[in-house]
């Protein structure tokens, strides 16, 4: 059985300092947004049209067994006006497998194995893990999860419009990807007051997805060379902390 760690308190990281803590606990509560800095100024319409793209994009990510992509993330801290970008490769696996490897910074991790999520980034500090209970810590990694499961139920949704984002590998250097544009508001309890996803209608794949956070930060995810039902090596999915390494696990 798992023993379970105090809340110890989290090491300073040097060079990088609360910018650095807010990125690698998913931005933990700072004070309200900023007036006027919300993206979500532009009027959405057409939530039925919203609901049944939301639904048709639900079906098919249930069909779909594996999927490997490119990622760049991107968070605005609102409050410290620092903006923290990253880049690397997720891989999720049903019914409970995810990574996040990172290339920038290199050698960071988010690893779902199906049992614990795990955090470790050695650009901030290597000798110190997190982990959390699956069901408490990989919706906002898992956006399938988070906005396409139940989404009728959890969300307002709204057309707000179209938009080419990001690259279309498939389609060759220089492509954009099409997409329509909605606008979700969480009916109950969330994580994040606002969200946008930009999701390709032709594929019904989400390839860019945007959250502002109850303190103001703006989390923006963008997916690219996306590959549905790759052989994904088992090893990707395991994570062992280093020796020497303290383990810190929130939650129950």
């Amino acid at each position: 059985m798992a023993t379970i760690l105090p809340r110890a308190p989290l090491r300073p990281i040097p060079g990088r300092g609360l910018g650095a803590l807010i990125l690698l606990l998913g931005s933990p509560l700072l004070p309200q947004p900023i007036p006027g800095t919300a993206l979500w100024a532009q009027p959405a319409v057409d939530s039925g049209e919203a609901d049944r793209l939301l639904d048709a994009t639900a079906a098919h990510y249930r069909d779909i067994r594996s999927l490997c992509a490119q990622f760049r993330q991107q968070l605005e801290v609102v409050v410290l006006g620092r903006v923290v970008r990253s880049r690397g490769e997720l891989c999720q696996e049903q019914p409970a497998y995810f990574s996040m490897a990172f290339s920038d910074p290199q050698g960071d991790r988010v690893v779902a194995d199906g049992e614990w999520l795990w955090l470790y980034y050695p650009s901030t500090d290597e000798r110190q893990v997190l982990r959390t209970p699956m069901d408490r810590g990989l919706g906002r990694f898992d956006f399938a999860r988070e906005f396409l499961d139940g989404a009728s139920e959890r969300y307002r949704a709204s057309l707000v419009g179209r938009e080419a984002v990001g690259e279309d590998t498939q389609a060759g250097p220089g492509a954009t990807v099409e997409t329509v544009v909605l606008e979700l508001e969480p009916r109950t309890s969330a994580p994040f007051v606002h969200a946008r996803l930009w999701i390709d209608p032709e594929r019904l794949l989400l390839v860019r997805v945007r959250t502002e956070e109850p303190n103001g930060s703006v989390r923006t995810v963008e997916l690219s060379d996306i590959r549905l039902n790759p052989e994904i090596d088992p090893e990707i999915f395991r994570f062992v902390p280093p020796d020497g390494a303290d383990v810190i696990t929130r939650g129950p």
